[in-house]
């Protein structure tokens, strides 16, 4: 046993007790090293001190307080002195932990100073922590007097999502702005975007998304702007249109009334190293994909089978296409004169009956 009169030693377990506020030097020493030796062998420097105040920190939210329901977060509980000092907690120091409004649970750890806490639901609450006593060895508690404790207002939200996580708007020659709004759901309300690719995609402080006049791909980030650690990530793509299909649809019309048959428009990215811009038409005569240096209006068709650019269809990932609002159509009717189409930006293809027909 080493004894001091600012810490004592336990030589066989190395457990140093404090005994009153000082500093004391603790060294390594063996009987049967030589003196100059022995200087070299590590020691260390002891300072006991009287605790002034604690402090708590989320380390995943690098010490946020707005965390999010159904995470789970190590609580650290720290105790300094009047100086700052952070304070070496042993096993035997008494701290309490409690949330007032039951939106988390927490844990005590063999750590004192570290605490389970796992968020249940939304809502605002207060995490206290105290320190009460200190348990010497033989059992006895030496009470703090009066208690240390801090306490900590805690936000805590749904996660972030977006509604449509992944918008798809097809590409024309000369085509027209789309403006798609993503609805942010979860979070404090409010959020920051970023575009990864101004060129391909631009968003509005109010979600709207602007996109259509380049093809290609960018990544939106949401972030809270309470914790913007708190984050999400959406997709825009702009892609070639190249299969199209009216939904059927049987019903009675009236002259003069309109009808709305929805259309289905599938797209496929640009393969990589190729100019994304070059203007595509899809020939629905001879069912081949080619190029063009006009503004020709596009044709599509679902055909399965192509007969050029076989490869390329092949490997293809097709995508559904979110918005179709703005898209140019080339509508043809059998037989003619019965229907005429409405022009304007729709998700459907909007047509007028002109005349009477009756199917046979």
């Amino acid at each position: 046993m080493y004894h001091h009169d600012i810490i004592c030693v336990e030589r066989e377990t190395a457990t140093v007790t404090a005994l009153k506020p000082g500093h004391a030097t603790l060294s390594v020493e063996h009987n049967n090293l030589p003196p100059e030796i022995m200087s070299q062998l590590p020691r260390t420097s002891v300072y006991v001190v009287k605790p002034s105040y604690m402090t708590l920190s989320v380390e995943e939210e690098e010490d946020r307080w707005v965390l999010e329901t159904g995470r789970q977060y190590y609580l650290t509980v720290r105790i300094h002195d009047s100086k700052g000092h952070v304070v070496h907690l042993s096993q035997n120091v008494v701290i309490a932990v409690e949330e007032t409004e039951g939106l988390v649970t927490l844990e005590s750890l063999s750590d004192p100073s570290c605490h389970f806490l796992q968020t249940i639901m939304k809502g605002k609450t207060l995490i206290q922590a105290s320190l009460y006593s200190i348990v010497s060895e033989d059992g006895e508690e030496w009470p703090v007097i009066p208690p240390i404790r801090v306490r900590q207002e805690v936000e805590i939200y749904n996660p972030l999502t977006l509604q449509p996580s992944v918008i798809v708007f097809p590409w024309q020659p000369n085509n027209k702005l789309y403006q798609h709004k993503i609805q942010v759901e979860g979070g404090s309300g409010s959020v920051n975007w970023e575009v990864s690719n101004s060129g391909i995609a631009t968003v509005t402080v109010k979600g709207v998304v602007l996109a259509g006049k380049r093809r290609g791909q960018a990544e939106i980030q949401v972030s809270d702007s309470k914790n913007i650690l708190h984050k999400v990530v959406g997709k825009v793509m702009v892609v070639r249109p190249d299969r199209l299909q009216l939904i059927p649809q049987r019903g009675d019309c009236r002259v003069g009334d309109r009808i709305d048959i929805p259309l289905a428009l599938w797209g496929i990215q640009d393969p990589p190293n190729t100019c994304s811009q070059t203007p595509y038409v899809f020939d629905t005569h001879s069912n081949t994909h080619r190029s063009t240096s006009t503004n020709s209006l596009a044709n599509f068709s679902d055909t399965k089978n192509p007969q050029c650019g076989e490869s390329l269809l092949e490997d293809r990932n097709l995508v559904a296409v979110t918005d179709c609002s703005q898209l140019s159509l080339d509508v043809h009717t059998e037989p003619s004169g019965i229907f005429t189409h409405m022009s304007g930006a729709s998700p459907s293809l909007q047509l007028y009956m002109v005349h009477p027909f009756t199917l046979h």
